[in-house]
């Protein structure tokens, strides 16, 4: 009542939220915290994991999202479309190969070359010392397997006639610097993706960005299924920290969404990152501020 009535003669609001406080000191000091922590609670039981109640403000400057595209916008959950052994290897030869490198990993291309072997009854060498390289490839006991530019990288001759298929990405796989064959695996694009985006944009997101280490012509695709105009292909993880700094240094209010390794860096450069919690990698739930641990984008 005494507030209503300085606010009533002195028409100074500032004054009449001072009586309040003097009047009421414990209400207000308890006020935030309380909804903090109420509001940490419902998004637990949603699914979202939000490591601390200051992020529930950086939520709200954001005008620009970061998409990964595999296992983030994409379902993750690749499967091998088709083999092409070269130099008298035999399919089967060449997903041994394979899956013997992949052993060890937790990246979707692994999961699927690893699933493809157990289909077809294969027995995977799983001694092998390996080497994962980021965003390229991993090699170890004269093996090689990872994108096209890194196989040409390490000195093996890949033939011409050997090429990439729009709707598909590419394994290349190398054996004591000979070219042993590609294998072509494909992902589905998520069934919420497009509705994420519609609903992102009625909150106030202006701008979308998606960035994969994929091909070109596959980033294309899946953009223009999501209803992202902007992309980047071909990217390693220190291109899209590169991305990330460079879209704040613009003063952008970024929040990157990723599910891997490979995201780590730029989920940690965002002002926000969201780790893809079920199908996530356990650095990339690590450094992200809120993860998700379910499937549903």
């Amino acid at each position: 009542i005494i507030a209503g009535f300085v606010l009533f003669f002195t028409r100074d609001v500032e004054r009449a939220i001072a009586v309040i406080i003097v009047a009421m000191p414990c209400a207000f000091v308890l006020a935030s915290p309380s909804a903090m922590v109420a509001a940490l609670a419902v998004a637990s039981r949603l699914g979202l994991l939000v490591k601390s109640s200051r992020f529930f403000e950086a939520a709200q400057s954001i005008d620009t999202v970061v998409f990964d595209k595999t296992g983030t916008l994409t379902t993750g959950q690749l499967r091998v479309v088709s083999l092409h052994p070269a130099g008298g290897v035999t399919e089967n030869e060449l997903l041994a190969l394979a899956a013997a490198l992949e052993t060890h990993s937790t990246h979707p291309v692994a999961r699927a070359i690893l699933g493809e072997a157990r289909v077809r009854g294969l027995v995977v060498d799983a001694s092998l010392q390996t080497q994962e390289v980021a965003g390229r490839g991993v090699r170890g006991g004269g093996l090689a397997a990872g994108r096209r530019t890194w196989i040409a990288e390490l000195g093996v001759a890949i033939p011409t006639d050997v090429t990439d298929t729009a709707n598909a990405s590419s394994l290349y796989v190398a054996r004591h610097g000979v070219f042993a064959g590609a294998i072509l695996l494909a992902d589905a694009i998520r069934a919420e993706t497009k509705a994420t985006a519609e609903s992102l944009r009625a909150l106030g997101i202006e701008e979308f960005v998606m960035l994969t280490g994929d091909r070109e012509a596959v980033a294309r695709e899946i953009a223009a299924e999501a209803g992202i105009t902007r992309f980047r292909a071909n990217c390693l993880p220190e291109q899209k920290l590169e991305e990330v700094r460079a879209l704040k240094a613009a003063g952008r209010r970024v929040l990157v969404v990723g599910d891997g390794v490979n995201d780590a860096p730029a989920l940690a450069a965002g002002d926000l990152g969201v780790a893809m919690g079920a199908l996530g990698s356990d650095v990339a739930i690590k450094t992200a501020d809120v993860a998700l641990m379910g499937n549903d984008l």
